[in-house]
């Protein structure tokens, strides 16, 4: 816990909490946390009100929209980070074939900077071009 600007503020990992205020939080395990920091510091009980993750909240609904995927199969996220060292440009299709011919649902998820980069833009196409004929890679 480390003390902030505001007296009576304190920031409580992702959770901002004031002595005097009502309180807001995303889930029942942050609304336990506040409930232990009042007893620790025997402060009198305040409103908590769980308003959920707008962000995760909307994610999970368009996952739920999502008519690409089958809910009951797994998905393989690849989120590889970028560079000659990176793991598309390294391994390439040494590691994405397998991963296509299994039948599992993978997302490839090119490093944003990786479009930037003549060589390994190329790439990313080659990639492409070659698992195009599998409908369980996206």
């Amino acid at each position: 816990m480390s003390y902030r600007a505001c007296a009576y503020t304190y920031d409580l990992s992702c959770i901002w909490y004031r002595l005097f205020c009502s309180v807001l939080v995303a889930n029942s395990a942050q609304l336990d946390f506040i409930r232990d920091i009042e007893s620790a510091h025997n402060t009198k009980a305040k409103y908590i009100a769980i308003t959920g993750s707008t962000y995760l909240d909307e994610l999970s609904l368009k996952q739920d929209s999502n008519k690409n995927l089958n809910k009951d199969s797994n998905t393989i996220l690849v989120s590889p980070s970028w560079g000659k060292e990176s793991l598309l440009f390294k391994f390439g299709l040494d590691l994405l074939l397998p991963l296509a011919q299994s039948g599992y649902h993978i997302i490839i998820r090119p490093h944003p900077q990786s479009f930037i980069s003549k060589d390994e833009n190329e790439n990313i196409k080659y990639l492409q071009e070659s698992l195009q004929s599998y409908s369980n890679i996206k």
